[in-house]
């Protein structure tokens, strides 16, 4: 697993500049979907199916918010979390999950500042935490 150092997407903030999202989902299809999703919103995203790719990706481009699944066959999205929050990476993020509210139990005791979002996701739910997620950024 490649170090989980990630770039501060305040770095080089401007008011214009328009807000990337990672969105790290091992189902394809719903990857596909919260991207175009997102795109319809404006927000330019990149999909990836597992932990490692999103790994690479935030050690070398900026995102300004993390979607990220629950359960991943290669870890869980709280091990993200963790991995990335233990090496200082601030990039607000939104949890996904289709499971039960253990989970966000789980999520809320272990990480404050986590949103959740409930799957199936519409397009109102997403973009409502995604301006929430990014407001508390500022």
């Amino acid at each position: 697993m490649p170090d989980a150092k990630c770039i501060d997407p305040k770095d080089e903030s401007s008011p214009s500049r328009a807000r990337r999202i990672l969105v790290v989902e091992d189902d394809v299809e719903v990857s596909r979907a919260v991207a175009q999703m997102l795109e319809q919103l404006g927000y330019p995203s990149v999909p990836c199916s597992h932990a490692e790719a999103a790994l690479g990706h935030i050690q070398s481009e900026k995102f300004d918010l993390m979607l990220i699944d629950y359960r991943m066959p290669d870890m869980t999205g709280l091990d993200l979390i963790l991995m990335l929050k233990q090496d200082g990476c601030k990039i607000p993020t939104i949890m996904m999950t289709g499971y039960s509210a253990t989970e966000d139990r789980m999520v809320s005791e272990k990480f404050d500042g986590v949103a959740i979002l409930k799957k199936p996701i519409t397009i109102p739910q997403l973009a409502k935490a995604v301006e929430e997620s990014l407001k508390e950024m500022t």
